[in-house]
């Protein structure tokens, strides 16, 4: 086993052990309705929750997991997901493939599927694609980042080569996430994180790593939030500077500054927790001043 192989090891043992607590004591709410397990491409599962009482589209988060590039699944998110449901809101939570047995942009390439299978299913399934938002932690904030700048900017889009769909976003939301993906030429840090995703080796990668360099005023206002111990609490930066050099309406706030004991990486993912549910509202909130009457 290589000390590569080790070190995700030991974070996935970690990752199963902290979701076990997270999920314990709790099950899908009484109000929501939920769809599991619909196939969006060749291997790939989504779940959609939506209030019982639709019959109508209701504004849409589509939600990317995070855990690393190399785990996590729409069940270990479906509470978090849920719960945002009961609270108005169409949810998309899906699956998609993990690293290192599928790299990078085998991930991208799901999501920019399930982009695709929301476009053309929307009616079926209460989604309002004139209200959409996209949500990631960790992991899927990072690539939820990506994939917007790669629909806010031709230049960037066709540097991807990936294609993208006609979605638009009134707005994001991008929590615990690092977006410098270029950082794994200077951190050791960064590149041990990123290195089962991209691989060692990132040359060639070329300008596919420096999203923030084609962020632009198309890029859709965005709330963004870490917490005090959040090991990429000090990442936010170059994502901050662009939004602000770019006049893009944000709110950045850190959570857990002024509370006793640990607030760590993706805090909020935890819905029994008083601090993960003030995070939640408040991002939410910030979804519904930017909803507008459809035609």
């Amino acid at each position: 086993m290589s000390v590569s192989d080790f070190f995700v090891k030991i974070y996935i043992d970690a990752c199963i052990k902290g979701d076990a607590i997270r999920a314990s004591g709790l099950s899908t709410p009484e109000t929501i309705t939920r769809i599991d397990n619909i196939r969006y491409n060749d291997s790939q599962l989504l779940d959609i929750y939506y209030p019982n009482d639709t019959d109508r589209p209701r504004p849409t988060i589509i939600s990317i997991h995070g855990g690393g590039w190399v785990y996590g699944s729409k069940d270990d998110f479906q509470f978090f997901c849920m719960d945002m449901a009961t609270r108005g809101f169409t949810v998309v939570n899906f699956d998609y493939r993990l690293a290192p047995e599928f790299t990078y942009p085998s991930q991208l390439r799901d999501c920019l599927e399930v982009f695709k299978f929301i476009e053309d299913n929307h009616q079926k399934y209460f989604i309002d694609l004139d209200n959409l938002f996209l949500l990631g932690d960790s992991a899927g904030a990072q690539m939820a980042h990506q994939l917007t700048v790669m629909h806010t900017s031709k230049q960037y889009c066709d540097i991807m080569n990936l294609g993208c769909s006609s979605l638009k976003f009134r707005a994001l939301g991008l929590n615990c996430g690092i977006y410098s993906l270029e950082m794994v030429k200077s951190s050791l840090f960064v590149k041990a994180i990123l290195s089962p995703y991209l691989g060692w080796r990132t040359k060639h990668y070329g300008q596919q790593l420096y999203p923030l360099q084609y962020q632009n005023e198309n890029f859709p206002p965005v709330f963004v939030f870490t917490s005090k111990n959040d090991f990429f609490r000090y990442y936010q930066k170059p994502l901050l500077n662009r939004l602000k050099k770019n006049n893009t309406e944000h709110i950045f706030k850190v959570y857990g500054k002024n509370q006793k004991g640990f607030v760590g990486h993706v805090f909020h993912v935890d819905i029994k927790t008083a601090i993960g549910q003030k995070a939640n509202s408040e991002q939410l909130n910030f979804f519904i001043s930017k909803i507008t009457a459809s035609d």
